[in-house]
C-alpha cells in the first residue's frame, strides 16, 4: 500500500497545484468584478463568484472527500423545468415516467408528477367527464373541454411549482391534444394550437418524450391491461390518425420532441427515458474515482 501511495504522489501533488490555480482565478475574477462595479455595476455580477459557493476540486476526486454530498446528489437543481411524456395510449409512458419521477427523488431533486387531462382539482373534474365511457360529445366540445382542462392545470399546478424552481414532470399536455382533437377528430392541428394558446398563451415544455408505438401494438397492450376509457375504446383507424399527429409534430420540433422506440421492452423504454432526462437536466454526474487504492475519510491508508 506504501508503494501504491507513492506512486501517486506526483499525480496528487499536480492536482493540488490545478486547484491553487482554480483559487488565484476566481481572486483576479473577483478584482476584476470589482474593477467593473467601479465603472458600471451592471457588468460586476457578470463576474462576481457566488458567495459560499464551492467546485468539487480535482483533489476531491482522488482523495474520496466528498464535501458537499455531490457523490449522492446532483450538483445542482435547475431552476423550474416542465418536462411532459407523450404518445399514444399502451406505449409505456405513465409507467416511464413513474420511474423519472422516483430516480429524480432518489437524486434528491425537487420535482412534482402531474397528468393531463387532471392535475388539479377542478382539472381532475373535467378529465372524469372527458374519459367517462358513458359520455358522448361533439368533437369540438371535447377540444374544448381539454383546452379548459389544461388552462386550470397550468395556472394552478404547473406555472406555481416553475415560479418554486421546481422540476415538473407531466403525463400529456398540449401535443395529446394536438394529436387527438387536431389529428384524431380532424380538426386541424394549427386550429387546436390556437385554441389552447388562448390558455396556454404560449407556455411550452422544454422537454417532450414522445413514446413511438404502431396502433396494432398499443391495441395488443390496451386490450391486456383492460379498463379502457371512452377514447381508448375508439377505433384502430383514430389512434392511426392520432400517431400520425404525433409523428407530425416530431418533425415539426425536433428540437423539443425526442423519441423513444416504445416496442422494445419496459426496462429498456424506462432506461432510455431516464437517461434522457438526467442528460436534459445536467443531473448525471460520473465522477472519476481511484481504483488502486483503498481510502478511509478521504486519507490515503497504509
Amino acid at each position: 500500500m506504501k508503494q501504491v501511495k507513492k506512486s501517486i504522489k506526483p499525480m496528487v501533488t499536480r492536482l493540488q497545484q490545478w486547484d491553487e490555480q482554480a483559487a488565484l482565478e476566481e481572486a483576479e475574477s473577483a478584482a476584476f468584478a470589482k474593477e467593473l462595479g467601479d465603472f458600471d455595476p451592471a457588468f460586476a455580477n457578470m463576474f462576481k463568484p457566488v458567495p459560499g459557493e464551492r467546485y468539487f476540486t480535482a483533489l476531491d476526486c482522488v482523495s474520496g472527500r466528498d464535501p458537499f454530498g455531490l457523490m449522492t446528489r446532483p450538483l445542482k437543481n435547475p431552476t423550474g423545468v416542465l418536462i411532459t411524456f407523450e404518445g399514444n395510449d399502451g406505449a409505456g409512458k405513465t409507467t416511464a415516467i413513474e420511474k423519472v419521477y422516483e430516480r429524480l427523488k432518489k437524486d434528491g431533486a425537487d420535482v412534482i408528477l402531474t397528468r393531463e387531462p387532471g392535475g388539479s382539482r377542478i382539472a381532475e373534474k373535467i378529465r372524469d367527464l372527458l374519459l367517462d365511457v358513458n359520455n358522448t360529445m361533439d368533437p369540438k366540445t371535447e377540444a374544448l373541454l381539454y383546452a379548459a382542462s389544461r388552462r386550470e392545470h397550468l395556472v394552478s399546478t404547473i406555472l406555481p411549482a416553475l415560479k418554486k424552481n421546481q422540476i415538473v414532470l407531466c403525463d400529456r399536455y398540449l401535443d395529446s391534444s394536438l394529436a387527438y382533437q387536431g389529428e384524431g377528430r380532424n380538426l386541424g392541428l394549427k386550429e387546436i394550437e390556437e385554441l389552447n394558446d388562448f390558455g396556454l398563451e404560449g407556455f411550452r415544455p422544454d422537454l417532450t418524450l414522445f413514446f413511438a408505438l404502431d396502433p396494432k401494438t398499443e391495441a395488443k397492450r390496451m386490450k391486456q391491461r383492460g379498463d379502457l376509457n371512452r377514447l381508448d375504446q375508439e377505433g384502430m383507424e383514430f389512434h392511426q390518425k392520432v400517431r400520425d399527429g404525433f409523428e407530425k409534430l416530431l418533425k415539426q420540433y425536433p428540437e423539443r420532441i425526442v423519441a423513444i422506440d416504445a416496442s422494445k421492452s419496459k426496462e429498456e423504454v424506462q432506461k432510455e427515458a431516464t437517461d434522457i432526462v438526467l442528460k436534459f437536466l445536467d443531473l448525471s454526474v460520473d465522477l472519476p474515482m481511484p481504483i488502486d487504492f483503498h481510502v478511509v475519510n478521504g486519507l490515503l491508508e497504509d
